[in-house]
């Protein structure tokens, strides 16, 4: 199996308790670094090579997203140990929950799915198929819509999160990887790897309102507390762009 996108890490911090967590895909292992001295303090070891990971939203448990192991890992972040394992669908890539924390989503890469899990029960409750390898999730923060990147077919596909049904797809620019939406819930911002761009989609309309040119090889990309700025990380060109969110430039 190829891996579509470059590695990149992703970390979510649980707030309440002032850690940070960083998945090692190599080591399969996850760190886990106070915020305070910003030192490890101690490595969890998880399933085979451990990729997207995220906070439930109380912190009180990080779920990580094992791509060989076809897996996630549950951790207890009041004793920072491993506590279960989910099985999922083959590759997965990335996490994300409902606000109230009941449901996560997960991608596959391979089965081209999106898994949805009961977070009070930790099993698959629905499997939504797409109709290419998938990396990135995030959910509205009134939790009503799930936007997934589909990296060969060019898309963003709009899940709504009450049937659980693919409601469109949208057209980006080429090799989408990740997604940040902003706090309002108003817009989404994909970056686009192979278009050197950043696409803005309308979440009222669920259509692109913008491209943005960045540099070279958008990957990563964070919205600011206040919605104000977008953070984009450039892979070939080792810069951020900085994109402000009113003018959309």
């Amino acid at each position: 199996m190829k891996k579509f996108f470059w590695l990149m890490v992703l970390f979510s911090i649980a707030a309440y308790s002032g850690q940070i967590y960083v998945a090692n895909f190599d080591d399969n292992s996850v760190s886990v670094i106070d915020s305070t001295t910003l030192s490890v303090t101690t490595t969890i070891p998880v399933g085979d090579n451990p990729d997207g990971i995220e906070a439930t939203p109380d912190g009180k448990k990080v779920y990580v997203v094992n791509w060989s192991d076809h897996s996630l890992s549950i951790i207890d972040t009041q004793t920072n140990s491993a506590i279960g394992k989910v099985a999922v669908d083959d590759y997965p890539v990335a996490i994300a929950f409902s606000p109230d924390g009941s449901k996560a989503y997960v991608t596959s890469e391979a089965y081209f799915t999106v898994t949805v899990i009961d977070t009070a029960t930790n099993s698959a409750i629905h499997t939504i198929a797409l109709n290419s390898a998938l990396l990135d999730v995030a959910i509205t923060p009134d939790g009503t819509k799930a936007y997934v990147t589909s990296y060969t077919s060019n898309t963003v596909s709009v899940i709504d999160t009450s049937t659980n049904n693919v409601i469109k797809g949208i057209s980006v620019g080429k090799n989408p990887e990740f997604l940040a939406i902003t706090p309002d819930g108003s817009k989404v911002y994909v970056t686009n790897y192979s278009s050197d761009s950043v696409s803005v989609i309308n979440t009222n309309t669920n259509s692109v309102m913008k491209t943005i040119a960045v540099g070279d090889g958008p990957i990563g990309i964070a919205v600011s507390h206040d919605g104000s700025k977008i953070y984009v990380a450039n892979y070939k060109d080792n810069t951020i762009s900085v994109i402000n969110s009113a003018t959309d430039s």
